[in-house]
């Protein structure tokens, strides 16, 4: 039970934003932290990496390169409200759910997912980790 003081959302205690689950992956900055469920980094430019990393590599190789393929799978309707989170991501980044997705559309979209799983943004660390990205992608 909380008491008078505001918990800090998981996202943020983890240093993982948009809530990676832990998987066989290890990631670059990857700590062994208390939440068994969810990854824990070191910092938040690690955790912002690894969620650019799974949106803007693995996803679009898979070919899920829309606001509402990316969210089917990211948020699966057996463990959320997948429409609700849809519209959400449509709402606060301006873009349909079915327009294919420029490189420049996923720090938008990495930031309106933060805000829905968080309650709130903290983007703090986004934009070094969206720097490291995208200068691995492009090359």
């Amino acid at each position: 039970m909380m008491t008078g003081r505001l918990r800090t959302p998981r996202g943020y205690r983890n240093n993982n934003p948009l809530n990676i689950r832990r998987t066989e992956t290890r990631w670059q900055g990857q700590v062994d932290g208390d939440d068994k469920e969810f990854c824990s980094f070191a910092s938040p430019v690690y955790g912002w990496r690894a969620a650019l990393i799974i949106l803007m590599r693995t996803y679009r190789k898979r070919g899920w390169n829309t606001i509402q393929e990316i969210i089917a799978h990211w948020a699966p309707d057996n463990e959320n409200d997948t429409a609700a989170y849809t519209r959400n991501m449509v709402r606060l980044t301006g873009i349909p759910q079915d327009q294919v997705l420029k490189m420049a559309d996923y720090k938008p979209l990495a930031k309106a997912m933060a805000r829905f799983e968080n309650g709130f943004l903290n983007d703090a660390g986004l934009n070094t980790a969206y720097i490291l990205v995208t200068d691995t992608i492009i090359k």
